[in-house]
């Protein structure tokens, strides 16, 4: 590999999870560079903010082989290995501006974890008093729940006063 990249090979071992590869300021050449690396060693990867328009650059070999998602602008190279004891986690955000970080979340999530795609949850309403409302009662389910909107945070703040386990508040620069 060049000097130009250089890929953390021992993180799995030092930390417990695999390096996530930040797409944002790359250029083809050198996201193609990583993904040939991770092949010749046997690597899966999470790559992040992999905008649809590089994501159509790249080779149509690495277009096929990467499990890719516009929406979170995420991609996932190799072969995730399951597991059906996983805990349950819901991802609840508050309409569709929050979408994209909702779903970067749960593909992290499936990457990091494992996590069969039926023992995640991505729940959306638009608004806490609407018809589209999830109950407390199925939310109360989740041990663990991710909420997100705007800068304010406004779900988790909303969130933290119905349920009780993990809570975890994940801003983002959109609602």
């Amino acid at each position: 590999m060049s000097n130009e990249v250089l890929l953390d090979d021992d993180r799995v071992n030092r930390v417990g999870i695999d390096e996530g590869i930040l797409c944002a300021g790359k250029n083809i050449a050198q996201i193609e560079l990583i993904l040939n690396s991770a092949r010749e060693s046997d690597r899966t990867l999470l790559l992040t903010r992999l905008a649809p328009n590089v994501f159509g650059e790249l080779s149509a070999q690495w277009q096929q082989l990467l499990d890719y998602d516009s929406v979170s602008r995420t991609g996932i190279f190799g072969e995730i290995a399951t597991v059906s004891d996983a805990p349950k986690i819901a991802i609840v955000s508050a309409g569709t501006s929050d979408v994209p970080v909702a779903r970067e979340a749960m593909r992290t999530l499936f990457y990091q974890t494992k996590l069969t795609p039926l023992r995640s949850m991505m729940l959306a309403s638009r608004d806490f008093g609407d018809s589209n409302n999830v109950s407390r009662e199925t939310l109360s389910r989740y041990p663990v729940i991710i909420g997100g909107r705007g800068n304010g945070c406004g779900v988790p703040t909303v969130l933290g006063g119905l349920v009780s386990g993990l809570l975890i508040g994940v801003p983002s620069s959109t609602g």
